[in-house]
């Protein structure tokens, strides 16, 4: 990689081998996009971005924590993230086909935050034991043609006032979670989704809990499943 950065707006180039991320995004200007190669080795901590970057792989794996700080924007592609990603107040995240596998014990998306704004595409969620998405405290997530398969607890938990989630054209198969959970006033809209393989009575596929939660479903498909679907 170019060890004294880049313009503003290049794509940086890749130089070494062996390469962290935090090497990479150190040698990025705002708005650069950085090419990820098909071998990273750990940093050493979180990975956090303070400006704006694209990050953008054919399936490489990134086994580092990220941590974006407002008001940088992110955009991802392609990544296989074994990380965990977080989103703090002020913050843009976007990411189209990117695969989330964390270790047990750690969701894999986490926003959370005033003015937060997330948009996930054609995203894979496997292996999770906890949440695999969080939001939380004003976030707005937008979620389309997603798969959420299998998950141990709520797919997509959404919490506090303020915080509202769009789910559109999104499979969520599995018997151990919620798919959808709102709670503490918060919102979320799930709409032409499909919930497939609830075996479990004690699961409902959509759920809101405590006062002035809210969901609004629409044209989706439920089965089988012994639970109930909302």
């Amino acid at each position: 990689m170019n060890e004294q950065g880049s313009a503003a707006g290049q794509t940086v180039p890749l130089q070494r081998f062996p390469v962290s991320l935090a090497e990479l995004v150190a040698g990025a200007a705002d708005g650069d996009t950085v090419m990820i190669p098909d071998r990273l080795v750990p940093g050493s901590g979180p990975v956090r971005i303070r400006r704006n970057l694209r990050l953008v792989s054919a399936g490489a794996e990134v086994p580092d924590d990220i941590v974006v700080h407002g008001p940088a924007a992110l955009e991802m592609s392609g990544i296989t993230a074994t990380g965990v990603l977080t989103a703090l107040p002020g913050t843009r995240l976007a990411a189209r086909d990117c695969q989330f596998t964390p270790a047990p014990g750690r969701a894999p998306v986490s926003v959370v935050g005033t003015g937060c704004v997330v948009e996930l595409t054609e995203c894979r969620f496997s292996g999770a034991d906890v949440t695999a998405v969080r939001l939380g405290k004003g976030a707005v997530a937008r979620l389309r043609e997603c798969d959420f398969a299998p998950f141990m607890a709520p797919a997509i938990t959404v919490s506090n006032p303020g915080t509202t989630l769009d789910v559109s054209d999104c499979r969520f198969a599995g018997t151990s979670g919620h798919a959808v959970l709102a709670e503490d006033a918060a919102s979320a809209r799930v709409t032409g989704c499909r919930f497939e393989d609830y075996q479990s009575e004690r699961w409902t596929a959509v759920i809101a809990v405590s006062s002035g939660s809210t969901v609004d479903v629409s044209g989706c498909t439920f089965g089988p499943m012994t639970a109930h679907g909302v």
